[in-house]
C-alpha cells in the first residue's frame, strides 16, 4: 500500500473521547479524515481550535457511520466483547 493511502481514509472518531468517559454511541461518533482523527487524539475539539461541522453536512447523511455501527456489532458477542 502506499504510504499516502491511510492519509486520505475516512476514520471514525469520538466528540467525547471514551478516555474521557463517553460511551460508543451514535451520537458521540463522527466521521473524520485520519489526520484529523490521530491530531484530535484525547482532546475535547475546542480544546485544540477545531469544530464539529456536522450540522453544515446534508441532514440524509449519516457521516458512514451506520456502516461502523455494522462493522462494531459484527465483531462483538452478545456481551458486546471483541470476538478472536
Amino acid at each position: 500500500m502506499h504510504r499516502v493511502v491511510p492519509l486520505l481514509c475516512a476514520a471514525v472518531d469520538h466528540l467525547v473521547p471514551v478516555a474521557r468517559g463517553r460511551a460508543n454511541e451514535a451520537t458521540n461518533l463522527r466521521t473524520t479524515c485520519a489526520p484529523c482523527n490521530t491530531r484530535k487524539a484525547d482532546f475535547l475539539l475546542e480544546e485544540i481550535g477545531m469544530t464539529d461541522r456536522s450540522d453544515e453536512i446534508a441532514s440524509g447523511w449519516d457521516g458512514l457511520t451506520g456502516s461502523y455501527r455494522q462493522l462494531w456489532e459484527s465483531q462483538r458477542d452478545e456481551e458486546g466483547k471483541l470476538l478472536d
